[in-house]
C-alpha cells in the first residue's frame, strides 16, 4: 500500500448517515429483533457495514475464516454486539457540521448509489453463478468507502480532485 493511502488504514469509523443509526437502534432495542433483521437495516448503510465487518475480523472473535458478508457477521456478533458497534459510529450530520459547504457530495444520493451498487452487484453473481450472493452485495455496498472518507475528513482536496 503506498504512503498516501496510510491514512485510510487509521480512520476508526466513518460516519453514517442520522436515519440509518436510529433505524437500527431501534431495531436493536426490540425484544424480537433477528439478526436478519438487523442485517437489513446495515445493508443499506456502507460506514456501519464497513464497522460491522472489521469487527467481526478482528481477532477478538478469532474466526477461522474470513468473514465477507453482513449475514456472517450479524450471525458472529449477534444484535447486543452490533448495537454497541454503531453507538461509536459518528454521526455525519454532526461530523459535517463545518465542512457541508466543503465537499462536492450529496451524502443521501451517495448512500442511494451505494444500496444500487449493492443490489446490482448481488444480481451479478447470481446471473454468473457459483458466487455467494451476500458477498456481492457486500462489496458492492462498500466499493466507494474512499469517496464517503476522503468527503468525512478531507472534504477540500476531495473537491479539488473532483472538478
Amino acid at each position: 500500500m503506498t504512503k498516501s493511502l496510510d491514512w485510510f488504514r487509521t480512520i476508526k469509523n466513518l460516519p453514517s448517515l442520522p436515519e440509518q443509526i436510529n433505524s437500527l437502534l431501534v431495531a436493536t432495542g426490540s425484544t424480537s429483533s433477528m439478526d436478519y433483521n438487523i442485517a437489513e437495516i446495515i445493508q443499506y448503510d456502507p460506514c456501519m457495514a464497513l464497522s460491522v465487518l472489521k469487527f467481526a475480523n478482528s481477532p477478538v472473535y478469532g474466526y477461522s475464516g474470513k468473514i465477507s458478508s453482513l449475514q456472517q457477521a450479524a450471525g458472529l456478533l449477534g444484535p447486543g454486539t452490533i448495537k454497541n458497534i454503531i453507538l461509536r459510529t459518528p454521526i455525519l450530520g454532526r461530523h459535517l457540521t463545518n465542512r457541508q459547504n466543503d465537499t462536492p457530495i450529496d451524502f443521501s444520493d451517495l448512500w442511494v448509489h451505494c444500496g444500487a451498487t449493492a443490489s446490482l452487484s448481488g444480481d451479478l453473481g447470481r446471473l454468473i453463478g457459483g458466487l455467494e450472493l451476500d458477498v456481492c452485495f457486500t462489496a458492492g455496498l462498500i466499493h466507494d468507502a474512499g469517496i464517503i472518507a476522503l468527503s468525512a475528513y478531507y472534504p477540500k482536496e476531495l473537491a479539488k480532485a473532483w472538478n
